[in-house]
């Protein structure tokens, strides 16, 4: 088996869930706010019964991401520390990689179209 199939496994149940909000819509999303939860994201679900999924980092730079051992799309948010969406991408498990144009200190990833946002307009992440 897999050495990141196993740390899924390990922590599928440990992650937290925080709500946050876009316009009047409130979504509940997981939160990954450490090395392994970021590296292993939402890998290896056959589905997602929250709205999304939140990576925290502690700085601002240009967070990559890939959609390996994903088994559905998702609708990435790249998000300034304020919270402003900065780039956005409809990912698919085929894409490998992506490198952002810009650097944000949160990447959202949502269920696909499940909100109509556009760069400039912003989360409120609640207190984080």
């Amino acid at each position: 088996m897999c050495l990141l199939r196993l740390i899924y496994l390990f922590l599928k149940d440990k992650y937290k869930t925080k709500k946050i909000k876009f316009k009047n819509k409130t979504l509940r999303v997981l939160v990954a706010d450490s090395f392994l939860k970021r590296a292993i994201g939402l890998m290896y679900r056959k589905e997602l019964n929250e709205d999304g999924m939140l990576f925290i980092f502690k700085k601002e730079a240009k967070h990559s991401i890939t959609m390996k051992n994903m088994n559905f799309s998702v609708d990435v948010f790249w998000l300034d520390k304020k919270g402003k969406i900065k780039e956005i991408l409809n990912a698919n498990p085929s894409l490998v990689f992506y490198n952002p144009k810009y650097k944000s200190k949160y990447i959202l990833e949502l269920k696909s179209n499940i909100i109509n946002a556009k760069t400039g307009e912003s989360f409120n992440l609640c207190k984080l």
